[in-house]
């Protein structure tokens, strides 16, 4: 009786390790070639994919694309306002945008929240930047972009010719993000 229970026991956990296995690779194979970009100073511009075209409306309803902003740098922001990480770091956005925004930066705030909910969040903060929304029934628009694990906040930087620079999953450190945009700003649109 023992040995017949130890032979159930490790039958079922080989099953279960290869369930847990096979979820693992399909999620694998599953993730956009846009979270395989490095995170690190030194990026392969090669190796840079573009960044997945999208066209979500602003909060009056009207469509933007990224072609909006081309010939810029782009940093899109996935956030939410139930996120404190992302809410702390929308004034440092609103910073950079008005210092940034004449060399040629362009924030760009993704949210899968209800308009009226944002457009209040968004007074309270003074946002300077655009505010797409992403609801939820298009899709998670930044699993296209590498968040496979739907993390927040989760922004990626673009560089003027739409290609994927940077991906920065959690909350960003700026000094790092300052010094990663100096050398896409300095490039001619």
């Amino acid at each position: 009786m023992r040995q017949q229970l130890m032979i159930v026991l490790v039958a079922f956990s080989a099953a279960l390790a290869g369930f847990a296995l096979s979820i693992w690779i399909s999620r694998q194979q599953a993730v956009p070639v846009a979270s395989q970009v490095a995170t690190s100073h030194a990026m392969d511009v090669s190796a840079s994919p573009p960044a997945p075209r999208f066209t979500l409306n602003d909060l009056d309803q009207k469509p933007h694309s990224l072609d909006d902003w081309r010939g810029k740098v782009v940093l899109i922001n996935f956030w939410a306002t139930w996120c404190p990480p992302c809410v702390h770091e929308i004034p440092e956005l609103v910073q950079l945008q008005q210092q940034l925004g004449p060399q040629g930066l362009q924030v760009v705030g993704i949210s899968d929240e209800a308009a009226e909910d944002i457009r209040a969040f968004m007074k309270k903060l003074a946002f300077n930047y655009p505010v797409l929304r992403n609801p939820p029934e298009q899709g998670d628009l930044s699993i296209n972009y590498g968040n496979s694990q739907g993390i927040l906040p989760y922004s990626v930087l673009i560089d003027r010719q739409g290609r994927i620079r940077q991906v920065y999953r959690g909350a960003l450190q700026f000094d790092t993000l300052r010094s990663d945009l100096q050398p896409l700003l300095a490039e001619s649109p």
